[in-house]
């Protein structure tokens, strides 16, 4: 890291091994729902009042995600901006190329690489500036992997209606005070690989 007259401001080996250490494996404590789920407050009846669209995206659904790509962001790992996407969703033969793209991946459920990979940018926050851990690390991913579409569920509100109205156990861990960002990335990871139902996240 680089002061504007090219000064080393804090090295790259420095952030290295501060980001590296940060990204550990995380020692968070279990929730005792996560241990005993047949003990949790959840209604097992909310299961069935979901509903997911498994079907392959669609053109439109493609064509949508492509006009919420915002202006004037950095390019992803898969060396594409934003803009490049967002403005040749004019073009039909773009959008047929995209739309088989992603047809392939679904029904093969199989993604490239490359959007299984991230660079981590660090923004500087407050502090000394030779001090890694003033530093905020933010993923660049894969621009093209963003266009996978969203929101692909939806409930019975009648059925659910009286079953959401008590946050869940997930809820309720996730959204503690001072809990981070990590600590609640590694209470989903111990739920989805205790659980033998599948999982749905909205985020």
């Amino acid at each position: 890291m680089h002061s504007k007259s090219r000064k080393l401001l804090v090295s790259k080996e420095s952030l290295h091994n501060h980001f590296e250490k940060h990204f550990q494996e995380n020692t968070v404590e279990t929730p005792e729902d996560i241990i005993h789920p047949e003990n949790s407050c959840i209604n097992s009846s909310l299961n069935n009042a979901i509903h997911v669209d498994e079907s392959p995206p669609t053109q439109k659904e493609i064509e949508h995600q492509l006009s919420k790509l915002k202006n004037r962001k950095c390019q992803g790992v898969d060396k594409v901006y934003m803009e490049q996407l967002k403005y040749g969703r004019n073009s039909t033969r773009f959008l047929l190329y995209l739309t088989t793209l992603f047809f392939l991946i679904w029904t093969n459920i199989t993604v490239p690489l490359v959007w299984l990979q991230s660079r981590l940018s660090c923004i500087y926050k407050s502090g000394s500036r030779s001090d890694p851990s003033n530093y905020r690390g933010i993923s660049v991913s894969a621009i093209v992997s963003r266009l996978l579409p969203s929101n692909r569920t939806s409930m019975d509100s009648v059925e659910t209606k009286a079953l959401t109205t008590q946050p869940s156990f997930l809820e309720t861990s996730l959204t503690q005070p001072k809990k981070s960002c990590t600590s609640a990335s590694s209470i989903l990871l111990q739920h989805t690989t205790r659980s033998c139902d599948p999982c749905y996240f909205e985020y």
